[in-house]
């Protein structure tokens, strides 16, 4: 009888301890959910004052009119009510009336999408311009475009372009010192891509050819990810 007792003592307490695991699973997924909805509305947001731009810009030439810039909105004015978008303690930094969201003289570009410099993308730069969103809220719609747009693996991207030879007037350890530095800026989980692999040992046949033999006849080029880190030293 003690021993039944004991059981049913055992599992009531496991019965406890799985309910209270579940509870916490069900708050973080609510979070979740909540957060995911959350992007999807900024999201939305972003797309139709997009459109409603771009169908003014359309009206406006078809009319022979010069394009009407957008108004940022006046806070004293127009922003009587809290945005639904804004957290609490946390208002936006960035002032509409400086000008535009502008990239680093030395960027790709500001349409360039293969970094995270689209926050001059003109969707975006409009969207914080006429909602006011807080700066957490527009990092979290720039990652959300990205990702529908499959570029947030822009440091595979940079890797791969390693195919392409060195600089000009770069020597071979320059360059293959450069290409392992771009491995180890790839997320840890992207590394060991096919695509990745494929890169190396390209890469390395191809614009340092000795330097392979010679890992090829010291039992080295294998894992690739361990020849490249001994490639240029």
């Amino acid at each position: 009888m003690t021993e039944l007792k004991k059981i049913n003592s055992q599992h009531i307490k496991s019965m406890e301890e799985i309910s209270a695991v579940s509870d916490k699973v069900n708050n973080i997924e609510s979070t979740l959910n909540s957060r995911i909805v959350k992007i999807e509305q900024v999201v939305e947001r972003i797309t139709k004052s997009n459109m409603g731009i771009d169908n003014a810009l359309v009206t406006n030439v078809y009319k022979g009119k010069e394009p009407v810039a957008v108004k940022p909105e006046n806070p004293s004015t127009d922003n009587k009510e809290r945005d639904p978008f804004s957290v609490p303690g946390l208002q936006s930094t960035w002032n509409p009336d400086r000008g535009q969201f502008k990239a680093p003289e030395k960027s790709p570009g500001p349409r360039t999408k293969t970094n995270l410099l689209c926050l001059s993308e003109p969707n975006v730069n409009s969207f914080c311009k006429t909602h006011r969103p807080t700066w957490p809220m527009t990092i979290e719609a720039v990652l959300q475009i990205l990702s529908l747009s499959n570029n947030l693996r822009s440091p595979v991207d940079a890797f791969v372009a390693f195919r392409s030879g060195p600089l000009s007037n770069e020597s071979t350890a320059e360059f293959l010192k450069r290409f392992e530095q771009a491995f180890h800026r790839m997320p840890t989980r992207e590394r060991g891509d096919m695509e990745v692999a494929y890169a190396i040992e390209y890469t390395l046949q191809t614009h340092a050819g000795m330097v392979w033999s010679t890992l090829i006849q010291q039992g080295d080029a294998f894992p690739l990810h361990n020849a490249l880190s001994i490639a240029w030293t």
